[in-house]
């Protein structure tokens, strides 16, 4: 597992966005009822077990008492529902420079998602620019050579697989929930559409950062 006590680390205060300020109700029923159009184009029967799943991953934001405690328990949540090894949360402003890690499962998983920054290049960088998921299940694979310098690096941390979620508000993305797997290959129809629902809560605690105060038990109630 890729969840180890993380060191303090500066953290973003701002992603450069300014828009209407949404209610809780906005916020957590337009992030717990909406499916992204174009995201889950190639996952739209959901397995049995999706809903206990989306309730799970719901669940991580409940009790947690700052905004950056919530992007860490829903990057905690990832791993511990979605059959990855490591998860984390960046931010990345309109003209690609990042914002900063703003959450994560662990310190590897924060040191892997600011290689992407340190490289100019990666699944999260693009994930962003294109608005899309962005999807390495092999980073060794001979034909993967869209990041050779990040590849290299990540495969020295026995990671072989990204996959880079957009995080969006009011249809801008605004960063990225990255996930990683020790193993090649794609994740499970309900991991990948678990994580696309991760990516969309993944808004919250940024909205809350920026200028919302979310209730985290009335917006766990609200799911129930």
């Amino acid at each position: 597992m890729l969840r180890a006590p993380r060191p303090a680390d500066p953290r973003p205060n701002s992603i450069g966005l300014s828009h209407r300020r949404p209610t809780v109700s906005d916020s957590y029923k337009a992030a717990t009822i909406r499916h992204r159009t174009g995201c889950l184009e190639r996952w739209q029967d959901e397995p049995v077990e999706l809903p206990q799943l989306k309730q799970g991953l719901g669940a991580a934001l409940v009790g947690a008492t700052t905004p950056l405690a919530a992007a860490d328990r829903l990057c905690e949540a990832c791993v511990d529902l979605l059959d990855v090894d490591g998860a984390s949360i960046s931010l990345v402003d309109g003209v690609g420079s990042t914002q900063g890690t703003f959450g994560s499962s662990g310190a590897l998983s924060r040191m892997l998602d600011e290689l992407q920054f340190t490289y100019g290049q990666g699944p999260c960088l693009e994930a962003v620019a294109a608005n899309r998921p962005v999807v390495a299940m092999d980073l060794d694979a001979p034909d993967e050579d869209r990041w050779p310098a990040l590849a290299e690096a990540v495969l020295g941390h026995g990671i072989r697989a990204v996959f880079a979620l957009p995080v969006t508000i009011a249809s801008t993305p605004i960063g990225a929930l990255d996930l990683f797997r020790r193993s090649s290959g794609p994740l499970a129809e309900a991991s990948m559409t678990g994580g696309l629902w991760a990516a969309n809560l993944a808004a919250l605690p940024v909205l809350d950062l920026m200028n919302a105060k979310v209730d985290w038990q009335a917006a766990g109630d609200a799911e129930e």
